[in-house]
């Protein structure tokens, strides 16, 4: 369990007739943190997200899986779905060797979503996540070789429309706004927006395929577009491969309450530094591409709980200054990785 993302982020895998459930509080609870966590779709709600998913990943997959549960049965007029989720990085040395970084993330997210006439829903999501970060002997993103920061704050607030069009055609629309940053940093310089207009198409029983376009800003840096690819596709009873924010999961149904596989995506995230600090208003990004083992376990309709374990086969850090100059650019070496998710639904 990515965002944004920051939550977000976020994910959402259901059983094909089974909707899934997100959750989240919001900034002014400091104190609660969630990797960026995505929004469900508007005809599904979904399980709370994968820390590092982008907040607008996750959310343009739900369209896909809001038409199946439609398709099955009527969605109730509203549902309401609480999430926490934590995660840990172990320690892993920078390229430069004069440095290593450990990560703890925790979050939590709330997600409401609401039935609009037969074929259409309305999704609205709060999310934070909280990143505390650990380097030592000395930082390298920063002049002075001082520690670059410590912990990073993430808001975000999202909507999304999602419409089934047809038995085949289902279009999904949305929006939000992310901060993200440190706490001293200036609020309006923490943030991010973005929107998205998507579609999937549904093959057969077995088969949906489909994609998203996605626009947003970012910090010191000129507004960004780039496709989300869709697919869910039961292999068979208890085989299936889905979408996962920015990557693929392939899962088995080992029960009727327990799925396992194998997960890869590229997660991104980026923040701005305090004001005061050695790299003032500066940015931070950071880019990971994990991979690694996946379980699902649903001891009740209504609850999910997730668990990852596995490791960052490619880690990058960029730092930039506040006008948006490149200061440092370092790798480190893979990161272990282990993170769990639950996720509650009213």
């Amino acid at each position: 369990m990515l965002l944004a993302p920051k939550c977000m982020e976020s994910t959402m895998r259901t059983e094909p007739t089974t909707p899934p459930a997100r959750p989240s509080p919001a900034r002014c609870l400091a104190g609660f943190l969630i990797p960026a966590v995505c929004l469900s779709g508007a005809l599904a709600q979904s399980d709370p997200p994968p820390p590092g998913q982008p907040p607008e990943a996750d959310a343009v997959l739900a369209a896909d899986q809001g038409a199946e549960q439609i398709e099955h049965a009527r969605p109730p007029a509203f549902t309401l779905t609480l999430g926490a989720s934590a995660s840990y990085r172990f320690d892993s040395e920078f390229d430069s060797g004069s440095s290593d970084v450990s990560i703890a993330r925790v979050g939590a997210s709330a997600e409401g979503a609401f039935l609009v006439g037969d074929r259409s829903m309305l999704t609205l999501t709060l999310a934070t996540e909280h990143s505390f970060y650990d380097f030592a002997p000395m930082g390298v993103l920063v002049p002075g070789g001082v520690d670059p920061f410590g912990s990073i704050h993430d808001y975000s607030a999202r909507a999304r429309f999602s419409s089934q069009i047809n038995r085949t055609w289902s279009v999904i629309v949305g929006g939000g706004v992310n901060s993200s940053g440190e706490s001293s940093a200036n609020f309006s310089d923490t943030l991010t927006y973005n929107v998205l207009g998507g579609a999937t198409y549904r093959v057969n029983d077995a088969l949906s395929i489909g994609g998203a376009l996605v626009i947003t800003t970012r910090l010191e840096d000129e507004i960004t577009a780039f496709p989300i690819p869709i697919i869910t596709w039961n292999i068979d009873d208890r085989w299936r491969l889905e979408s996962k924010g920015f990557g693929m999961l392939l899962s088995y149904k080992a029960s009727d309450t327990v799925r396992v596989g194998l997960e890869g995506m590229y997660e991104r995230r980026e923040y701005r530094l305090d004001d005061t600090g050695p790299l003032a208003a500066g940015v931070v990004r950071e880019v990971r591409l994990p991979a690694g083992l996946w379980v699902e376990w649903k001891p009740a309709a209504h609850i999910t709980l997730e668990g990852t374990l596995g490791a960052d086969i490619y880690v990058e850090f960029e730092s930039y200054t506040s006008a948006g100059v490149r200061f440092a650019d370092d790798l480190t070496d893979p990161a272990i990785y282990a993170g769990l998710t639950l996720s509650y639904r009213f």
